[in-house]
């Protein structure tokens, strides 16, 4: 059975809900928008992360997201810019998957989960939930689809560097301690047909991961906010390659 009722209007709670969700992540390199920092440029982008210059040669996406976190520190403006009818379908679509995933015998057990931190870094993730299955600790990650076009894109090939969620589904196993996830993407609106997938973490991707981290941390520090932000982080990673290489 297809899910075709019309959602309803945002009620108070809901905008209140969004409010906190953008508030816990205000200054913090979160997992969705994580692969903004693991973008690459073109001389770098078919290197394998097994080298270490990979690391510096950040795409346009790291510019961005380092000046957004570094932005909202200083200014404590939030930044909204959510896709509001996605954010809010999967949303209402997370309780009647994941009952139906458990009705079908996918998932034995599932709890919820808030938005966690790793180690106490700026850098966090929200899960889906931290599951049970065949006796294994997963995370949990869902999708629901609500075109073919974005379900075709999430699911043309498995999950791997290259994919939209990748980055993402490996800083959720990082910040819950787990080595698999259930990555779940729903046909479009629907939670009675999906497709599966269990994702292994990827300790190289991961250590890669915490490197970028720690070099937009760095980027930010130095920046000046008089400096020219694109000059300012070029200056930083020159600096942090130079010393890698000594």
């Amino acid at each position: 059975m297809e899910y075709n009722e019309f959602l309803p209007e945002k009620t108070v709670h809901q905008e209140d809900e969004n409010l906190k969700w953008l508030k816990e992540r205000m200054g913090m390199f979160t997992g969705s928008k994580i692969h903004d920092i693991m973008s690459c440029n073109r001389l770098t982008s078919k290197k394998s992360w097994g080298e270490p210059s990979k690391l510096f040669g950040v795409g346009s996406g790291f510019y961005k997201y380092v000046f957004q976190v570094a932005m909202e520190r200083k200014t404590g403006c939030m930044n909204n810019e959510t896709k509001s009818f996605n954010l809010d379908y999967g949303k209402e679509n997370e309780l009647p998957l994941i009952n139906h995933l458990k009705s079908a015998g996918i998932i034995e057990s599932y709890s919820e989960c808030d938005f966690m931190r790793f180690k106490e870094l700026n850098l966090g993730a929200t899960p889906d939930g931290r599951i049970t299955l065949k006796g294994e600790v997963m995370a949990l990650e869902m999708k629901s689809s609500v075109s073919w076009d974005g379900c075709y894109t999430r699911k043309k090939s498995k999950v791997d560097e290259k994919h939209c969620d990748f980055w993402q589904i490996q800083t959720e196993m990082l910040v819950l301690g787990v080595k698999k996830c259930l990555y779940v993407v729903t046909y479009p609106m629907t939670y009675e047909n999906y497709a599966i997938e269990i994702v292994g973490a990827s300790e190289l991707h991961q250590k890669r991961l915490l490197q970028r981290y720690e070099l937009a941390e760095k980027c930010i520090s130095n920046w000046d906010f008089e400096e020219d932000i694109e000059v300012s982080i070029e200056k930083t990673l020159k600096e942090e390659y130079a010393s890698l290489s000594v």
